[in-house]
């Protein structure tokens, strides 16, 4: 039996030298500073001037550097021009798209985008239903447009503090400085999420006070004193539901 024949080793071509060098900025110095691609982009231009087909490394490349980038504003701002590259292999693009689509701040934006389209939609509906249901009969638009505005302005106050698009946002941004706690945005969403809380638990105080009023009509002191108690955890120094769970507890006594 004869031992098989070795193979000689290969001498590195400087794609691969570039592509060590790449892995080696990576691991040793954070940030993007470290990284040159000025050599992988003269290897592609090379690779373009011979007509051969470009070797692949510079997005990926691009990426690596990109994902240093401690500042998210500038991470999704890179990932996003690597996207409109026309050289990404089908799989780095569907992770970046998903990276992309993942992002607590870019979710955050869609779903404030949805609240205010939502409430301009309404807005807008409700002014022209009048208009459009007096073309034939324009002496009745001033009333009509006036009961609208009314109804409109009823729907608003009995809406929600907090929409359900805008409670997803407030989800998107907590779930954002727990990533990133240190983060400049994450202290500059620090004041948002705050407001935003606040605004929520308004929202769940009036929706337990509208239950405790409700109850208390129906003849369901319990119910009304669980929800009043509900509504004072949410707002401890409301009137309101002071007033309501004092009710609930005296009809409650009183059976």
């Amino acid at each position: 039996m004869e031992p098989l024949p070795g193979l000689a080793a290969e001498a590195p071509e400087p794609a691969d030298l570039a592509a060590a060098d790449l892995a080696a900025a990576v691991l040793a110095a954070p940030g993007p500073s470290g990284f040159s691609l000025e050599g992988l982009e003269a290897l592609e231009a090379a690779r373009q001037d011979a007509g051969l087909p470009p070797s692949g490394l510079l997005p990926y490349a691009l990426e690596a550097r990109q994902s240093t980038l401690e500042d998210r504003a500038a991470w999704r701002r890179e990932t996003r021009a690597l996207l409109r590259r026309h050289d990404l292999a089908p799989t780095q693009r569907a992770r970046l798209q998903a990276a992309v689509d993942d992002d607590p701040l870019l979710l955050a934006d869609a779903r404030i985008d949805d609240s205010r389209l939502a409430r301009f939609g309404r807005r807008v509906n409700a002014l022209v239903e009048p208009v459009g249901r007096s073309l034939g009969n324009v002496v009745l638009l001033p009333f009509r447009a006036a009961s609208a505005l009314v109804r409109l302005a009823v729907s608003e106050h009995a809406e929600p503090e907090l929409s359900t698009p805008e409670r997803q946002a407030l989800d998107h941004w907590k779930e954002f400085i727990e990533r990133n706690p240190e983060s400049p945005e994450a202290v500059a969403l620090l004041a948002r999420v705050e407001a935003s809380q606040r605004r929520w638990y308004r929202t769940q105080r009036d929706v337990a006070l509208r239950g405790a009023r409700r109850a208390l009509r129906a003849g369901d002191a319990t119910l009304a004193l669980a929800l009043a108690e509900r509504a004072l955890r949410y707002a401890p120094e409301d009137e309101a539901a002071a007033r309501l769970l004092a009710e609930a507890e005296a009809r409650a006594r009183n059976g």
